[in-house]
Formats: structure tokens, C-alpha cells, sequence
């Protein structure tokens, strides 16, 4: 089973790009990894006390588990999971352990990915994700028809 990433901001709005998986992959199913990344604390204090849960325990909302739990029933032939992961790091080798670490596949991405920072240390993840040697399909590929197909064996992509 392939692990998707897609970044995330926590607001509801940006799990709309999990609605095309089902497009993109073809009748497999596949776990989503929502994704948002946090640089390290610059001074003591809060490296020792901000505790790692509680940076993005209080942006896990309700409205956003509710989303979640909704797109998962609406597309549960092709999701077997949704879970939320978060990285501490602001570099391509960083991505890579935690890509490693978590079988990450396959990255989908937004066009104009304007993701909000609602933490003091978020950090945005494009130009990480691009270096990181992992496929990226962006979401007007598949809007126009464009999908990239995610080869079982391979990381080849081959365009309709």
C-alpha cells in the first residue's frame, strides 16, 4: 500500500487536493499523510519546554477532524487512513529521514501551495519537498486531465 503525502496548514480547506487521489491512483488504495513542518526553537526555553504535542495538538480542530473522518468515508475504497505527521526541520536531509521513516511514496502538491503558518516556527515545505527525489504531482496535472500514474513497481510517471 503507498503512503501520499499532502502538506497541510490545518484549516479544512486544505484537504481538498485528497478528493483527487482516487484519480490519481487508479483503484489502489493508499494511506494519506498530512503533512506540515515546524523549524527547530532558536533558543533554550523553548526547545526544553514548548513540547513537541503541543505545537500542533491545538490546530487539530474539530472542524478538521470532522473534514477528515468525512473525505476518508466519501473515498474509503481508495484511502485505507488519514493521519496527521509533523517534521522538526528546515532541510532536504531532514525530509528524507522523516520520508524514509514513514514510506512515503508519493507527494501531492497544489499548484499555488499558499499554506498558512499558524505557528511561530511553521515553515513552508515546497522547495523541501521538491529536492527531495520523491515524486511530486501537482494538482492542475490532474484537473486538466494531466495525471501522472504512479507505477506499481517503478517511479516512472506516464502522462494521459
Amino acid at each position: 500500500m503507498k503512503n501520499v503525502l499532502i502538506p497541510t496548514d490545518f484549516t479544512p480547506e486544505s484537504l481538498q487536493l485528497i478528493n483527487q487521489i482516487p484519480m490519481v491512483m487508479q483503484g489502489e488504495r493508499c494511506n494519506v499523510i498530512l503533512f506540515h513542518a515546524f523549524d527547530m526553537p532558536s533558543n533554550e526555553m523553548d526547545l526544553i519546554f514548548i513540547g513537541r504535542e503541543r505545537i500542533y495538538k491545538e490546530y487539530l480542530t474539530e472542524a478538521f477532524r470532522a473534514q477528515c473522518k468525512k473525505i476518508r468515508n466519501l473515498h474509503f475504497d481508495a484511502i485505507a487512513a488519514i493521519c496527521v505527521k509533523c517534521m522538526y526541520g528546515n532541510n532536504v536531509r531532514v525530509f528524507r529521514n522523516f520520508a524514509e521513516a514513514n514510506a512515503i511514496d508519493l507527494i501531492m502538491v497544489r499548484d499555488n501551495l499558499d499554506l498558512a503558518m499558524p505557528h511561530k516556527y511553521s515553515i513552508h515545505p515546497v522547495s523541501i519537498l521538491k529536492k527531495s527525489g520523491i515524486p511530486v504531482i501537482l494538482a492542475s496535472d490532474v484537473q486538466v486531465g494531466k495525471v501522472a500514474i504512479f507505477k506499481r513497481d517503478s517511479y516512472q510517471l506516464t502522462k494521459f
